[in-house]
């Protein structure tokens, strides 16, 4: 250290020098500068090597031209899908009618079916057929056209009726000069009994038979002094089964029956109103839910008077039972082995051996037993208790039982084992039965249970 006053015995150059060499320089690392890029080389520090950047550059255009190129073959592919074909050679093919599911033209024609089929339903178009001599008439559509058919044997009157030259239904009218029952006439035509189901024509009980391998079914009835029988091929198109169906719905029975034993008691008193003419009166039409102004309400080709008689349930299409529906009950009596379905607003009055199912405005059916004493077949106990001509009475089964029926139809009667059996249709004061259809039911359901 100087002494104030004291010149310092160092020059200025000295000590610049000696302050530049202990002045100390600090510098990176070289391993970091040589991380430092470097665009005349690939990688950092890797001569040689193409630039990484260029390399990406390449990669992406290339997979630009090969997105580019598929979407190109894409569209080239579909515009030759679609584009127009070149014209098939002209083959005459011969003109033959295809079925609607392989038929391109079905589709064009079909307006011209539907309008056929409108005209067919036209009901205010068809034609009336009236037989007088024969005791019937009906309505029927007029491209059907009728034809008379030859008469033989036991045949007063026979009628078809075509269309196109394929015989639909024809009806044929049998002289009963031999005072055959119903039952006993059909067959007679080789029919079993247990083939055939109850049937309601114009008011009449009667019969139908549905053919198997015939493609028909025949429906049979009876009226003063003629057996009917009309005769309809089966159908899977539903516009003929609804034809069908209206030319039942028509049918009368017409005229002052020739009685075949004239001194017997005629029925006293008028069939109820059925608009519809389905078997079915308005009143049962109320009880059984159906339509009164529609012969088929569930649409499955059987009138509902058909379907209530036959013990099926007139508003669900199909094989529905009537008795599994909440429209009937099954009454049961223990003491009697027997049951029976009833309309499920009835009362039931009484018990045992005399039992009542009653309509609220009056009318009833009765059970009624009795014994037998001694009697093996029914018509002897008729004829000796009823005091009736049993000649021409019809023949039916209740129960897989043989019965017999009244004039009037409002009694069926049988045997079994030490009992009389009837089944009672009582109109009270009435002069017209609003349940016929009802009785026949009843009289369908009765069942005989092991003892």
């Amino acid at each position: 250290m100087h002494q104030p006053g004291e010149q310092s015995s160092a020059s200025p150059f000295q000590s610049a020098k000696n302050l530049a060499e202990n002045f100390e320089v600090r510098t990176m690392p070289l391993k970091f500068l040589s991380m430092r890029p470097n665009f005349k080389i690939g990688k950092t520090g890797e001569p040689g090597k193409p630039l990484g950047l260029k390399k990406n550059l390449i990669i992406g255009i290339v997979v630009i031209i090969v997105l580019g190129a598929l979407m190109v073959l894409a569209a080239w592919l579909f515009l030759r899908t679609v584009g127009p074909q070149p014209a098939s050679p002209t083959t005459v093919l011969p003109d033959v009618a295809l079925p609607a599911a392989v038929n391109p033209a079905a589709e064009a024609t079909q307006p011209e079916k539907n309008q056929e089929s409108e005209q067919l339903l036209n009901f205010d178009s068809w034609l009336t057929y009236d037989a007088p001599d024969f005791n019937f008439n009906l309505k029927y559509p007029a491209e059907w056209p009728s034809a008379q058919l030859e008469n033989r044997a036991n045949i007063s009157h026979s009628i078809a009726f075509k269309s196109k030259d394929l015989e639909q239904f024809k009806i044929t009218v049998f002289n009963n000069n031999q005072n055959q029952n119903l039952l006993a006439w059909v067959e007679s035509l080789a029919i079993l009994p247990e083939s055939l189901e109850s049937y309601t024509l114009s008011n009449q009980p009667g019969y139908i038979y549905r053919g198997g391998f015939e493609k028909l079914f025949n429906i049979y009835a009876a009226y003063g002094n003629n057996l009917y029988s009309l005769e309809f091929q089966t159908s899977e198109d539903p516009i003929v089964s609804q034809i069908y169906n209206q030319i039942l719905a028509t049918f009368q029975f017409t005229g002052e029956p020739e009685s075949l034993n004239p001194e017997e008691n005629q029925p006293q008193f008028m069939p109820a109103k059925d608009s519809d003419l389905d078997g079915l009166t308005d009143r049962e039409e109320e009880i059984y839910g159906s339509d009164k102004l529609l012969p088929d309400s569930d649409g499955d080709s059987y009138t509902d008077g058909d379907e209530i008689a036959n013990l099926y349930n007139p508003t669900i299409a199909g094989s529905a039972r009537l008795y599994e529906s909440s429209l009937v009950a099954t009454y049961v009596n223990p003491k009697y082995n027997y049951n029976i379905v009833y309309p499920m607003g009835w009362q039931v009055k009484g018990g045992d051996d005399s039992v009542l199912f009653q309509d609220p405005q009056g009318e009833f059916v009765q059970v009624l037993i009795q014994p037998n004493n001694g009697y093996l077949a029914i018509r002897d106990w008729y004829g000796d208790n009823l005091g009736d001509n049993i000649d021409g009475l019809p023949d039916l089964k209740v129960a897989d039982q043989l019965a017999v029926r009244s004039p009037d139809a409002l009694r069926v009667y049988f045997i079994f084992g030490d009992n009389i059996y009837s089944l009672i249709y009582n109109i009270g004061l009435r002069n017209d039965a609003n349940f016929m259809a009802t009785f026949n039911m009843m009289i369908k359901s009765f069942k005989l249970m092991s003892s």
